[in-house]
């Protein structure tokens, strides 16, 4: 989270046009210091924080939760993509079922046709006893 908070705090930085110099003055630091919190090696005290919030006009949550956003996208799509590989699955399943079902009804069928022609009664039962196995 850190990282985001820093990447957060140095693009709307350069959004507003400010160096880190800029920033310090106005917050009566250390560049150093601001360079830190844009590297995300330390944080922001909460006074701070809210200061450069007020400077950059973003919500303090805004620059606090960025990560989470991203993870409740992320989980989101994640759940997006789980519910589509269970529908492939159920159409899947349903094409077998057509399928079984198609070649159920073509050898009841040729059955029956097998049963009203004589001739084709004896080449019929050899072709039903072959697809079924």
């Amino acid at each position: 989270m850190e990282h985001d908070l820093a990447h957060q705090l140095k693009a709307a930085r350069i959004d507003k046009g400010y160096s880190q110099n800029d920033i310090a003055n106005i917050l009566d630091i250390t560049r150093q210091s601001v360079s830190k919190w844009e590297r995300g090696l330390v944080y922001p005290d909460l006074d701070n924080l809210i200061r450069l919030s007020d400077i950059y006009n973003i919500p303090v949550d805004n620059l606090i939760r960025v990560n989470h956003k991203k993870q409740v996208v992320e989980q989101k799509d994640a759940a997006k993509v789980k519910v589509s590989h269970e529908n492939l699955k159920v159409d899947k399943v349903n094409v077998l079922k057509y399928q079984n079902v198609m070649k159920g009804l073509l050898l009841m069928v040729l059955s029956i046709i097998s049963t009203l022609i004589a001739p084709i009664g004896v080449l019929i039962p050899s072709y039903v006893i072959w697809r079924r196995a």
